[in-house]
């Protein structure tokens, strides 16, 4: 039987859902110590840090830096500063009918990224 998701993880995934409720499914994976979040395969959103991030391509970056969201960096362990196609969406966005516009456009940058091929 599958672990069930933290309250948090599970309140994203339906309000993620929602926003998305024409599109398909959203499937939650977890990764890094927090989750993934995938469209028809397509990792659109991360769920890390007690926080919703949203993937950005160079087509929507300047929209989410535009609207005041933060970046997701990290240092490494060779103590570069490494930043992460996904920006932090902040509570006061996080309602369906201001969410769901940011949604749209993280699915849309996840269908333009090219596909990963598995190695075998």
């Amino acid at each position: 039987m599958a672990k069930p998701l933290p309250a948090p993880v599970s309140a994203a995934v339906l309000l993620l859902q929602v926003c998305l409720a024409d599109q398909g499914e959203v499937r939650p994976r977890g990764m890094f110590g927090g989750y993934g979040f995938y469209l028809d395969d397509k990792i659109f959103g991360l769920w890390l840090y007690d926080g919703l991030f949203l993937k950005v391509d160079a087509q929507t970056k300047a929209r989410f830096a535009d609207a005041g969201f933060s970046p997701f960096d990290y240092t490494n362990d060779k103590g570069t500063l490494v930043t992460m196609p996904y920006y932090r969406i902040p509570m006061d966005q996080q309602a369906p009918d201001t969410l769901g516009p940011w949604v749209r456009l993280a699915v849309d940058a996840a269908k333009r990224s090219p596909s990963k091929v598995k190695k075998r």
